[in-house]
């Protein structure tokens, strides 16, 4: 299995390729990518999915696009499809282009599955109220909600701090040699995060 990161747009959102055997999905979609496009072209990869761990703009822009370059489907968390436009509301950027009714909703403890690889979503309310993260062996895509060293705001629209507090604290609960692939920045690792981050520690 291959994961690759691929910083894009103006707030550097990360978009990874996951491959397994040339089935592949994309998790977050910001921005368009030629890097990321050259990638799966070069690696003769089938698309399946793009999965989004949370509506902000950053992470869904190009989602339509992908869609209709690879012909695949676009996942998302149930709660999250029904109050994206309120997600976005304020920021400068155009999302009316996307069809969330064909979007495939995802639940807590739903896996989806890419080939021979099992996702498992993760329920993560706090950064926003309906984002997920994906659990693929010891790989953790933690969108917006545990970064390396940080955490996701909270003073967005239907953002709580305690609630991220609580979802941190759950994924604490994973081996602590999960690699964490963050929305923003580097990876890291639960057992780092658990004993260091300044914001929730694993024994707060």
């Amino acid at each position: 299995m291959v994961i690759k990161r691929f910083p894009v747009g103006e707030y550097f959102s990360n978009s990874y390729v996951v491959y397994d055997n040339k089935k592949a999905f994309i998790v977050d979609a910001g921005y368009k990518s030629d890097a990321l496009e050259y990638f799966v072209e070069k690696n003769e990869l089938e698309i399946v999915y793009v999965l989004l761990t949370h509506g902000h703009f950053d992470h869904i822009l190009a989602c339509e696009y992908y869609r209709e370059k690879y012909n695949c489907d676009i996942v998302i968390g149930e709660t999250e499809a029904k109050q994206i436009l309120l997600l976005n509301k304020g920021f400068d950027y155009d999302i009316d282009n996307l069809d969330i009714s064909s979007y495939c909703l995802v639940n807590d403890g739903d896996v989806i599955s890419v080939g021979n690889m099992d996702v498992k979503v993760i329920a993560t309310p706090g950064h926003t109220s309906g984002g997920v993260c994906y659990l693929l062996d010891d790989n953790l895509f933690s969108g917006d909600t545990l970064f390396n060293m940080s955490i996701g705001r909270t003073d967005f629209y239907s953002g709580n701090f305690e609630e991220i507090s609580k979802s941190i604290m759950k994924l604490y609960k994973l081996s602590e040699e999960t690699k964490v692939y963050p929305g923003h920045g580097f990876t890291t690792k639960i057992g780092y995060e658990k004993t260091n981050n300044p914001f929730v520690r694993g024994d707060s």
